[in-house]
C-alpha cells in the first residue's frame, strides 16, 4: 500500500523517472501494482506509444481495469490523433461483456470535436441512448462547445435546450460557451442575452464570462461597453486578467485614445498586475501611431528600466521584442528622425533581438520617404552582401520611389536585379511599375517591361491594357 502511495505521489508530481524506480523496486519485490498506480502512470504516458506497453502490462499482471483506465487509454490515441484506433478499441471491448460508460463515450466526444469532428461526436452522442447511457453536463458542453467552435451556433443552442429536457441543468460552463460562440461570430448583442439569461436561471457571471463580454466588445469597437463591463466586473470584486487589459489597452490605441490606454496601463499597475511585453508594445504602437514618439521612446526606457528584456530561449519574447523596436523605428522614420531610428537599429543589434527583414523594409521606406533613394539602396546593397535576408518588398519600395522621382532607367534596372535573384514576379508587379512607369512618359521602360513580361509568359490584363492605352498610344 504504501509502495503504491509514494509511485502515486511521484507521477502527480510528474517526477515519472522517480515513480518508475519505485514501480520497479514493487516488481523485484513480488508487490502488486496497483490499479490507480497503473492508471496514473497511463495518464502520464497518454501522449506516447509506452502507453500500449502499460495497458498490455496491466493485462498480463491480471489487474482489473476500471472504466478509467480505458477512457485514459482512448483519450491518449485521441491525444495522439488516432481517432480511427480509439473508436475501434472501443467497440472491440464492447463484445467482451463490458458495457460502455458515460465517461468513455464522453472521452471520444471531446477527441472528435477537438479534432473539429463534429458531425461525428454528434453521432456517438446519439449512440449514447441506444447503449442506455444518459448523457452528463461534461457530454452536452463538450459537444456544444464543438459546435460552437464550428461554427454552429443555433445547434449548440437546440443541444443546450435539450439538455434541460432530458432533466440536465446547464451550468455557468454551458452559458459561458455560449457566450463565446456568440463573441466569435461578432454577435454580442445575442451574447448579452444569454448573460440575461444565466441571470434569471439564478447563475451570476463569473471572471471567464466578464473576460469573454470584454474581448468580444471591444473586438467590434465598442470600447465604451468593454470600459463599462469593467467597472462592473471590479464593483463585484473581481481581479481583471493580463487578457482583459491587453484587449481594453489594444482598443483604446486603435480608437486614438492613447491618453486613456495610460491611465488604464497606470491602473493596472496599481492592482499589483506588473505589465508584460505585450502591454509595453500595445502601448508604443499607439503612441507611434498618434505621431507622439517621444512618449513611446519613454515607455521603452520604462520598459527596459522594469528589466523587460527579451530572453533569448523565449522565441515569443524575442518576437514580441522586435515589434516593439520596429514599431519605434517605423514611429522615428514617419517623423523624419532617421539618425535615431538607424540608433534603435544598433540597439536591436547590440541587444540580441536580430532585426528582421520588416525592420530593414521600415527603414529603407524612411530613407526613400526622406528622399535619400541612395543611402536606401546602399542599405540594400548592404543586406546582400552580408547574407541577410531581405524582401521583395524592399526593392518594390525603392522602384517605387524611383519611378516617382523620374529615375525610369533605375527602377528597370531594380526589377531586373529582383528578377535576377529570384523572387517570383507576377503581373501584379509588373503593373505597379508599368503604370508608375507611363505616367511619368517612360515609353522606353515600359516597351522594355512588357516585352519582358511576355518572355515570362505573362500575359497583361484588362487593367493594364486600360494603363497602357490611355498614356501609350497617344504618343505612337
Amino acid at each position: 500500500m504504501v509502495w503504491n502511495l509514494l509511485a502515486k505521489e511521484y507521477l502527480k508530481l510528474e517526477m515519472v523517472h522517480d515513480a518508475l524506480f519505485v514501480i520497479g523496486k514493487m516488481k523485484d519485490l513480488k508487490y502488486q501494482v496497483s490499479n490507480p498506480t497503473y492508471n496514473s502512470l497511463l495518464y502520464n504516458f497518454r501522449h506516447t506509444e509506452m502507453m500500449w506497453g502499460i495497458y498490455n502490462e496491466m493485462r498480463v499482471n491480471g489487474v482489473v481495469k476500471s472504466e478509467y483506465s480505458n477512457s485514459i487509454f482512448i483519450d491518449g490515441l485521441c491525444k495522439q490523433s488516432r481517432l480511427k484506433e480509439a473508436v475501434e478499441f472501443f467497440w472491440e471491448r464492447q463484445g467482451k461483456k463490458f458495457r460502455p460508460c458515460v465517461v468513455e463515450f464522453n472521452t471520444l466526444i471531446s477527441g472528435f470535436c477537438n479534432m473539429g469532428f463534429v458531425d461525428v461526436a454528434k453521432s456517438l452522442f446519439c449512440v449514447m441512448f441506444k447503449y442506455g447511457v444518459l448523457p452528463d453536463k461534461y457530454s452536452y458542453n463538450t459537444l456544444i462547445h464543438g459546435l460552437c467552435a464550428a461554427g454552429s451556433i443555433e445547434e449548440a443552442l437546440r443541444f443546450s435546450e435539450d439538455m434541460q429536457g432530458h432533466g440536465v441543468e446547464p451550468d455557468i460552463v454551458t452559458y459561458n460557451i455560449l457566450v463565446n460562440g456568440f463573441r466569435l461570430l461578432g454577435l454580442m448583442n445575442v451574447a448579452s442575452k444569454v448573460v440575461q439569461k444565466m441571470l434569471l436561471e439564478g447563475l451570476n457571471p463569473n471572471q471567464v464570462t466578464y473576460t469573454m463580454m470584454i474581448c468580444g466588445h471591444c473586438q467590434m469597437g465598442n470600447i465604451e461597453e468593454g470600459l463599462r463591463l469593467k467597472e462592473e466586473m471590479l464593483a463585484k470584486g473581481f481581479q481583471l486578467s493580463f487578457v482583459s487589459y491587453s484587449v481594453l489597452l489594444s482598443c483604446l490605441c486603435r480608437t486614438g485614445n492613447v491618453n486613456e490606454a495610460l491611465r488604464l496601463f497606470d491602473e493596472m499597475k496599481a492592482t499589483g498586475l506588473d505589465a508584460d511585453l505585450i502591454m509595453y508594445s500595445i502601448l508604443m504602437h499607439g503612441f507611434c501611431k498618434e505621431g507622439d514618439v517621444e512618449k513611446a521612446i519613454q515607455i521603452y526606457k520604462k520598459m527596459i528600466s522594469n528589466r523587460i528584456v527579451p530572453n533569448s530561449y523565449a522565441h515569443g519574447a524575442i518576437l514580441l521584442d522586435q515589434i516593439a523596436f520596429n514599431t519605434l523605428i517605423k514611429g522615428f522614420c514617419d517623423v523624419r528622425d532617421m539618425r535615431m531610428a538607424f540608433w534603435l537599429l544598433n540597439r536591436m543589434l547590440i541587444h540580441n533581438p536580430q532585426p528582421t527583414p520588416v525592420t530593414f523594409n521600415i527603414l529603407i521606406n524612411g530613407l526613400c520617404m526622406y528622399g535619400d533613394l541612395k543611402g536606401a539602396e546602399t542599405l540594400l546593397a548592404t543586406l546582400c552582401n552580408q547574407d541577410i535576408r531581405s524582401t521583395k518588398t524592399a526593392y518594390t519600395i525603392i522602384i517605387k520611389a524611383h519611378c516617382v522621382k523620374g529615375s525610369a532607367c533605375k527602377a528597370v534596372m531594380l526589377f531586373n536585379q529582383m528578377r535576377d535573384i529570384g523572387f517570383e514576379i507576377s503581373i501584379r508587379d509588373y503593373s505597379a511599375v508599368i503604370n508608375r512607369l507611363c505616367k511619368r512618359c517612360c515609353i522606353d521602360e515600359v516597351k522594355i517591361l512588357l516585352s519582358q513580361m511576355l518572355v515570362d509568359g505573362i500575359s497583361p490584363d484588362k487593367k493594364l491594357y486600360e494603363v497602357i492605352n490611355q498614356h501609350f498610344l497617344p504618343w505612337t
